[in-house]
């Protein structure tokens, strides 16, 4: 895990140091979507292996479905205008707290469901990451990686077909969603402390050059730096 984590960074700190260098020496980076790649690119290995190519052209499939879904629904503005005059009664007689919640949950639900444009590209992108996750799925060797623990569960549940397939998709979506985000933010939060703190950089780069002298990051050789772990514990606790 931690060699697939090394191999990418390292990639990533390459790109950084060819743009500096074409710049002159000195630039701006604007870090968030390198970090998130980053992240995509991680996951993307540990997943699915040898076929982590696809593997990030689903990460790109489900940022796209992410922008899409979270675009303000017009159709649902435009009916809410008769739920609220319809609701203000039952609000007034009941006096509930949630009732503008329940409006919003309903007129999501009632109107996720019309074949708007958001919609139609929502559904597209769903097919197409679906397709992309099953093909990876039928290609997918003996590497044991977290896909082959996923089938592995699936066809241990007695899952009829269908069952099966969505379930092996859902969860691939689950690892996406819930590891590349949390992670990209928790490594640009780091980033910026360490930069508001170049005193600690300092201390930081110093205990890396001493611990690994030279040779490729491990696990072993972060067990022995207290410093990186003295920073990065209060950081995952934020």
């Amino acid at each position: 895990m931690v060699d697939l984590m090394v191999d990418s960074a390292q990639t990533l700190l390459e790109s950084w140091e060819a743009r500096v260098d074409k710049s002159g020496g000195t630039l701006d980076i604007k870090i968030d979507d390198d970090i998130r790649a980053y992240s995509a690119d991680v996951i993307s290995r540990t997943c699915f292996g040898s076929s982590y190519v696809k593997g990030k052209k689903i990460f790109l499939k489900l940022r796209e479905l992410q922008k899409a879904v979270s675009k303000p629904n017009v159709l649902a503005e435009m009916t809410g205008l008769r739920l609220k005059k319809c609701s203000s009664k039952c609000r007034n007689s009941h006096n509930s707290p949630f009732s503008s919640v329940k409006e919003h949950r309903l007129r999501s639900s009632f109107c996720r469901f019309f074949p708007t444009k958001k919609n139609r590209q929502a559904w597209g992108l769903h097919k197409q990451v679906h397709r992309l996750i099953l093909e990876i799925v039928k290609e997918s060797g003996e590497d044991k990686n977290l896909l082959r623990a996923i089938l592995h569960s699936a066809s241990s549940s007695k899952l009829g077909l269908r069952e099966a397939e969505n379930f092996i998709v859902d969860n691939c979506k689950s690892i996406y969603f819930a590891g590349y985000e949390s992670t990209a933010v928790t490594a640009a939060w780091c980033l910026m402390l360490l930069g508001l703190h170049p005193e600690w950089q300092d201390r930081v780069r110093q205990e890396v050059l001493d611990v690994c002298g030279g040779r490729p990051l491990d696990s072993q050789s972060l067990q022995n730096m207290k410093n990186v772990c003295y920073i990065c514990s209060p950081i995952f606790r934020s």
